[in-house]
C-alpha cells in the first residue's frame, strides 16, 4: 500500500474491521467517540486497536477522528452559511 489518503482508503476497503469502525465514526462523529468503543467494535483489545489503526491507515486514530469531524465542520459553514 502506498502512502497517505490512499493508504487510508485502501485500509478501509480492505479490512472489514476497520469498515466497521469507519461506519460507526462517521454515524458518531459529533458526539464522544472513546477508544474503548471503537475497539469494541473493531474486537481488538484497546491496547492493540491504536497500534492496529496506525500500522494499517497511516494516521493515528484521534488525528483521523479530528480530519473528520473538521471535514464536517467545513462542509456545514459552506453550506449554511455559518462563520
Amino acid at each position: 500500500m502506498s502512502d497517505g489518503p490512499s493508504k487510508l482508503r485502501s485500509a478501509f476497503l480492505y479490512y472489514p474491521r476497520l469498515r466497521r469502525v469507519r461506519d460507526y465514526v462517521r454515524r458518531n462523529y459529533a458526539g464522544k467517540i472513546s477508544l474503548k468503543r471503537v475497539a469494541r467494535i473493531a474486537n481488538l483489545e484497546e491496547k492493540y486497536f491504536s497500534a492496529y489503526f496506525r500500522q494499517k491507515t497511516g494516521l493515528c486514530f484521534k488525528d483521523w477522528v479530528a480530519q473528520i469531524r473538521v471535514r464536517h465542520a467545513k462542509a456545514m459553514m459552506r453550506s449554511r452559511d455559518y462563520n
